[in-house]
């Protein structure tokens, strides 16, 4: 319902979130980094192409780059090398629809609120005091809280208040979670750095995360998609006289701050955390399946109800289409995801992922080369290192401990 309303829109939200999943990897995998730069660069020009809003990948994209440079120790030929290839492939697949929005619009994008205020001649200085009357960080919380999960897209039928609002604040409950292993983990690196020790990470205080690289890329999709869409807020906020800006348009960032609220959750202590997991999961069941059955059905069928109005939707469709098929779409779907909800709740949580490069932030593992410099043996990864006293070589090694 949010992400498929017009036709460039479906693969706009695919080709953002593969995108998204391809910076996670250049962050924390190992392989060569100018491929992996290749297919970043490729699944964001496609993004792009398809919903110029997806602009807002770019600065997850520079947090991905930086941190794969970095952890990868890349040489200055390596890093030049990758990062013409994501410009160059921005630059062929994107470069045409560039230049012709240019000459055309006089604007990097056809987005007609701009264009309107451009025509009108508003400027830099209008969009500043535009902001200045906004609202930004009530308009985020509307953003990727009430207005976000559920919506009845141009229909203008909004689900019904109440639930969502509570959504949201288990939502936000959930999120603070994320302070507890964060504080966790400052506290240890400031102790470690005291004891001129290794630092301990979290220890499974996060369980979701196997590098911090991964919340890193995710607060910035986050933050990348805030920006862009409060930049439109603020455009049809001067264009119309109120902001036309949809929830609908941050789609391809749900994936990733749902991945931070359901870690949050987790961060919570082990009787408190469940409850949020499965509140934020019921209340959105319940605000999606009441906003069809109880609001957006009665207005498509011309305000007929139950089984009549069911009808009436029904034969607007092909003929193999009716009531019964609907209800046994529901049910099904209904099924997979309790069979999804089963599966994920009594998976084993003792497995241990298996770290496929040494990333340079990392979290719940011990680095094979912590220590070797003064014992020469590999440590395997998730023992615990004898305390020893620092060597007197440490600092001065040519080869800087990974935790740096």
């Amino acid at each position: 319902m949010n992400g498929i309303r017009v036709s460039s829109d479906a693969p706009g939200v695919f080709f953002a979130v593969a995108a998204v999943a391809a910076l996670m990897t250049l962050a924390i995998d190992g392989r060569p980094i100018v491929r992996q730069s290749c297919v970043v660069g490729l699944l964001s020009a496609l993004a792009i192409l398809m919903k110029s809003t997806n602009l807002a990948l770019l600065p997850a994209l520079g947090v991905s780059w930086i941190i794969a440079a970095v952890r990868s120790r890349a040489r200055p030929t390596t890093a030049f090398a990758s990062a013409a290839s994501i410009g160059l492939i921005l630059a062929i697949v994107l470069g045409p629809d560039l230049v012709h929005n240019l000459s055309t619009y006089g604007l990097a994008t056809p987005m007609q609120e701009a264009v309107e205020n451009r025509a009108k001649g508003r400027g830099f200085s209008d969009l500043y005091e535009a902001y200045r009357a906004f609202h930004p960080v009530a308009w985020g919380r509307w953003l990727f809280g009430e207005g976000l999960f559920i919506q009845g897209n141009w229909s203008f039928v909004l689900p019904i208040e109440t639930i969502t609002r509570l959504h949201w604040s288990v939502t936000e409950w959930a999120t603070l979670g994320l302070a507890f292993p964060a504080a966790a983990f400052g506290l240890r690196r400031l102790i470690a750095r005291v004891r001129r020790q290794a630092p301990e990470g979290l220890d499974g205080l996060a369980p979701g995360f196997d590098s911090l690289s991964t919340p890193l890329v995710c607060l910035a999709v986050c933050a990348g998609y805030y920006a862009a869409l409060l930049y439109h807020a603020l455009q049809s906020e001067m264009a119309w006289g109120r902001t036309t800006t949809g929830p609908w348009y941050a789609s391809p960032a749900i994936p990733w701050f749902l991945m931070l609220v359901g870690v949050g959750a987790s961060g919570w202590p082990r009787l408190v955390a469940p409850g949020f997991a499965a509140a934020i999961i019921l209340l959105s069941l319940a605000a999606e399946q009441t906003s069809w059955w109880i609001q957006m059905l009665p207005v498509y069928s011309g305000g007929a109800f139950g089984w009549e109005a069911l009808g009436r939707i029904s034969s607007m469709q092909v003929w193999y289409l009716s009531t019964a098929t609907c209800l046994a779409s529901l049910a099904a779907s209904l099924g997979l995801f309790g069979t999804v909800v089963w599966a994920i709740s009594f998976a084993s949580v003792e497995a241990e992922a298996v770290a496929r490069s040494r990333a340079w932030i990392t979290v719940d593992r011990r680095r094979d080369r912590v220590g070797a410099s003064t014992t020469g043996l590999a440590v395997p990864s998730g023992r615990k290192l004898a305390r020893r006293a620092p060597a007197a070589h440490d600092d001065e090694s040519g080869d800087p401990p990974p935790w740096r």
